[in-house]
């Protein structure tokens, strides 16, 4: 039996048939080994169609389990209302959930007359936006500041937070 679930991330099980063998089991996904010898799989996946296959190979034979499962995953981009950078470990920088679900994942923070706080160009290998601005290093005044998020091919996501010190 394959049990598959896909948000957030995929998690895949393979059970039964397998008992009394020496098993060596071969995970892949779009392709790609990502685990070898479990009989479970626990890996992000990027957003849209994801394939995966499973081989075993015993002293019987070598044979996929299944040829492919293709499914499709969706998870959108959720920006957090508020930044509390005051140090206490709630809410001190802008977490932005489900960007590892995405490419080419870019960052603006905007104060209320447009002007550039803080960015990223590449937001999933930085840090959150700490409520300083990036020109000078120091906190940014309480208020509202607008995120403006471009990934993928061109889309674009516009919200905005408050900022409290």
């Amino acid at each position: 039996m394959i049990r598959v679930t896909s948000q957030p991330c995929f998690l895949a099980e393979v059970s039964g048939g397998l008992e009394g063998r020496e098993n060596q089991l071969e995970w892949k996904v779009d392709g790609l080994l990502v685990n070898e010898n479990g009989i479970q799989l626990e890996t992000d996946v990027k957003n849209g169609t994801n394939k995966v296959s499973l081989t075993v190979t015993n002293d019987c034979n070598s044979r996929p389990a299944f040829e492919e499962i293709i499914f499709d995953i969706d998870c959108p981009i959720e920006i957090p209302d508020i930044v509390t950078p005051g140090g206490d470990g709630y809410n001190d920088q802008l977490f932005i959930k489900n960007v590892r679900f995405y490419s080419k994942v870019q960052v603006q923070i905007l104060n209320r007359w447009g002007g550039m706080v803080w960015e990223s160009d590449d937001y999933g290998s930085t840090p959150g936006w700490d409520g300083t601005s990036q020109k000078s290093g120091k906190a940014v005044s309480p208020g509202t500041y607008y995120v403006v998020i471009s990934y993928g091919d061109g889309e674009v996501i516009r919200d905005y937070i408050s900022v409290f010190n």
